[in-house]
C-alpha cells in the first residue's frame, strides 16, 4: 500500500490517547496521517483542509468537541460547515462522538447555569452535557452523516466518550451517552452504518475497531 495515502484525524485533549493509537495503527497499515486539534476556530481550517486537499483520502473524526463547547456556550458560533467536507467530497469517514460528554471551562470563575460542573483538578473544570444536549448531538451527527455522498460509519465507544467519561470517572453519565446513540439511530439514513463497542474511546482496542471500519470503507469505495 502506498505511503502517500493520507488520512485526516481530528482530536482534542480528552481523546488524544485514542487518536494517537489510531494514527499509529494507520501508519502500520501504510497510511500517512494528518492530525488536527479541534479547539477555537480550528474547525474552519479542518473542514477547509479536507475540502481542498485532494491528498486526503479518508477522515477519522475522533473529536466533536466543537459541538459540545458551542452547545454549552463555551465557544463562539459553530461553523455550519462542520462535518460536511468529507461528505461533499464523497470520501470515506468514520465519526466517533469524542468529547461530546463535556465542555472545558477555561475561565475558572465562569459558571454555566443549570449545568453539572466537574472539577477535574486545580486547572481543569468541565461542564457535563445533558440528555437534551446529547439528543441534539445525535440528530446533528445523523443528519450530516446521512447527507454524505460517500461511505460513512459511526463508531460508538460505550465505555466512555473522553478521558473524563466512563465507569467511575467524574463525567460518567450512561443515560446521556445512551440518548446520543438513540437519537443517532432514530434520525440516520439506512446507509449510515453504526458500530457499537463496549471499549473506552482511549482504549487501544477501540482505536483498532475504528481503524478497521475505516479500512473497510476504503476497500469498498
Amino acid at each position: 500500500m502506498s505511503l502517500n495515502r493520507l488520512v485526516a484525524i481530528s482530536l482534542d485533549s480528552g481523546v488524544e490517547e485514542g487518536a494517537l493509537h489510531a494514527a499509529e495503527i494507520l501508519k502500520r497499515s501504510g497510511f500517512k496521517t494528518q492530525l488536527f486539534l479541534t479547539s477555537g476556530q480550528t474547525e474552519f481550517h479542518w473542514e477547509r483542509s479536507i475540502l481542498h486537499n485532494p491528498s486526503i483520502e479518508a477522515v477519522l473524526e475522533f473529536s466533536l468537541s466543537e459541538l459540545s463547547s458551542t452547545q454549552l456556550g463555551l465557544s463562539g458560533r459553530l461553523t455550519p460547515d462542520r462535518l460536511t467536507s468529507a461528505a461533499m467530497r464523497g470520501i470515506p469517514q468514520v465519526i466517533i462522538p469524542g468529547s461530546l460528554d463535556h465542555g472545558v471551562l477555561h475561565n475558572p470563575e465562569y459558571m454555566v447555569a443549570g449545568r453539572r460542573h466537574i472539577s477535574v483538578d486545580e486547572n481543569t473544570r468541565l461542564v457535563r452535557t445533558s440528555c437534551e444536549d446529547n439528543d441534539y448531538f445525535g440528530k446533528q451527527v445523523a443528519f450530516k452523516a446521512s447527507a454524505s455522498t460517500g461511505k460513512v460509519c459511526c463508531v460508538i465507544p460505550r465505555g466512555g466518550f473522553s478521558k473524563w467519561d466512563g465507569q467511575r470517572m467524574p463525567a460518567e453519565d450512561l443515560q446521556a451517552n445512551q440518548v446520543f446513540l438513540d437519537s443517532l439511530l432514530l434520525w440516520k439514513s439506512p446507509h449510515v452504518e453504526v458500530v457499537e463497542s463496549h471499549r473506552h474511546i482511549n482504549d487501544p482496542h477501540f482505536a483498532q475497531i475504528a481503524v478497521d471500519q475505516l479500512l473497510k470503507l476504503l476497500v469498498v469505495r
